[in-house]
């Protein structure tokens, strides 16, 4: 589900990009959302509201904890941003790179 434009407006660049974050992994599975986030606060020392600044933390932290599959939960999170940022990032772009795509199109 994407923001309307009197939404957008409203919500910071941070909460988009954790917005897609959720979606994204929830796509991948119900409870996957809330396994994530505490394995990476317990085991990575990041938190949620990290991410946006810490996309490299977060993406180690989904590689040590979902290994080959992390892909398929990247790229879940990928389109999310692509949809809602209005890029055009491939399958094969790193999450991180996404991220910062994502942040310089808001403050363009």
């Amino acid at each position: 589900m994407s923001l309307t434009k009197a939404q957008i407006g409203s919500v910071s660049c941070d909460e988009r990009i954790l917005s897609c974050v959720d979606r994204g992994l929830e796509s991948v599975g119900r409870n996957v959302k809330n396994l994530v986030y505490w394995h990476l606060k317990k085991l990575g020392n990041i938190q949620r509201m990290d991410i946006p600044e810490k996309p490299m933390v977060f993406v180690q932290g989904l590689r040590a904890l979902y290994r080959q599959s992390s892909l398929g939960v990247e790229k879940a999170i990928l389109q999310e941003i692509n949809y809602n940022f209005n890029l055009n990032c491939s399958a094969g772009t790193d999450l991180v790179a996404a991220i910062s795509q994502a942040k310089n199109k808001v403050d363009s």
